[in-house]
C-alpha cells in the first residue's frame, strides 16, 4: 500500500484528473471525499467522460466535475 497516495476531490474537473494521469504516468486515482473512499476513477473512465463531452454526448449530464460520474 501506498503509504501517501495522490487522490482527487469528488469535485475536480474532469479535463484536471486527465492532466494529472497523463503527467504523473498513472492508471488511476482514488477519489477521497473528507476521510472516505468514494470511488476510483481510471483512464477508461476519464476517456469515456471525455469523449463525451466532447462530441455533446455527455448523457445529459452539463458538468464536467468527476462528481457528476459517479
Amino acid at each position: 500500500m501506498t503509504p501517501d497516495p495522490i487522490v482527487l476531490d469528488p469535485e475536480v474537473e474532469v479535463h484536471r484528473a486527465s492532466e494529472l494521469l497523463r503527467g504523473l504516468s498513472i492508471g488511476c486515482f482514488p477519489v477521497v471525499a473528507g476521510t472516505a473512499l468514494v470511488g476510483i476513477v481510471t483512464t477508461s473512465d476519464l476517456l469515456e467522460a471525455l469523449a463525451g463531452y466532447e462530441i455533446g454526448q455527455s448523457d445529459g449530464r452539463s458538468s464536467t466535475r468527476l462528481s457528476t460520474y459517479e
